[in-house]
């Protein structure tokens, strides 16, 4: 998971996506892992893949304020891409 926050903070966002996909492979109770998936879609402009992993964070973590916060700001964005589509 850590590998994956990494990844993101040097603009590799594939790669932060594939780190997080594999965490969630072998915890898929783990909120951070799924925030770190929420940050890679988010920065490869996936915004609805972005908002489900912020709603899997927050629904795992449910006293973690961020991942809730960042649920309602990809909420918008999410749901223009899907019209968009």
């Amino acid at each position: 998971v850590s590998r994956s926050a990494t990844f993101s903070q040097i603009y590799e966002f594939s790669l932060a996506e594939t780190d997080a996909l594999s965490a969630i492979f072998f915890d898929k109770q783990n909120a951070k892992a799924y925030f770190r998936l929420a940050t890679a879609c988010f920065g490869l402009k996936k915004y609805f893949d972005s908002w489900r992993s912020f709603g899997m964070a927050a629904q795992l973590d449910l006293n973690n304020q961020m991942y809730r916060d960042m649920l309602k700001a990809t909420e918008e964005m999410a749901l223009s891409q899907i019209i968009s589509q």
